[in-house]
């Protein structure tokens, strides 16, 4: 082996290696909402405050931190019908989920009210942070997406004391970050 060749050798070792660009990525975690603003008319979707993702071969489930199921979603792009219960009325939806590049594009028609507005998500990562930003395609609305950023965070930890109330490791209070982001 030549020096030049084993100094080649010795620097590829040594390069990062890059995710597969064919691969989505993982949206798996623990996600805490950055700077959420009670006055906001806007309500989060799906993840709330926080929530946990799991995400496992063709699904991917959003779950409270207590692990009530809150949606699934069949990463292959098969329509997954369900209900929910709005203004008193049982309301059918059907959803859809697909990958746009690195993006999870998912969207939600009501099926039972063939007149309600269809709500697009685009789900995707932005230097490591959790990005949530919907829309409402079709229908126009000219409003800009309304987006919601999340944080990773470790799973709380009972607090010392066994008084029961989680505490996060880690960066501590619930509205830290810098903000909103465009």
């Amino acid at each position: 082996m030549t020096t030049a060749t084993g100094l080649m050798f010795v620097f590829l070792l040594g390069a990062p290696v890059s995710a597969d660009p064919r691969q989505p990525p993982s949206l798996a975690g623990h996600w805490v909402m950055l700077n959420p603003d009670p006055a906001s008319a806007q309500i989060p979707p799906i993840c709330r405050l926080e929530c946990v993702i799991v995400q496992e071969g063709k699904w991917l489930t959003v779950k409270t931190p207590a692990g009530e199921v809150l949606r699934s979603y069949d990463l292959t792009g098969a329509a997954v019908t369900d209900k929910s219960v709005v203004a008193g009325r049982t309301v059918e939806w059907a959803t859809t989920a697909r990958w746009e590049g690195s993006a999870l594009v998912v969207d939600r028609t009501r099926t039972s009210d063939p007149g309600g507005a269809p709500v697009r998500l685009r789900i995707f990562l932005d230097e490591g942070r959790l990005v949530f930003e919907r829309t409402w395609p079709g229908t126009g609305r000219g409003s800009p997406p309304a987006k919601f950023l999340y944080e990773r965070r470790e799973r709380p930890q009972p607090s010392p004391g066994g008084s029961g109330v989680p505490r996060f490791r880690g960066s501590g209070s619930l509205r830290s970050g810098s903000g909103s982001r465009s």
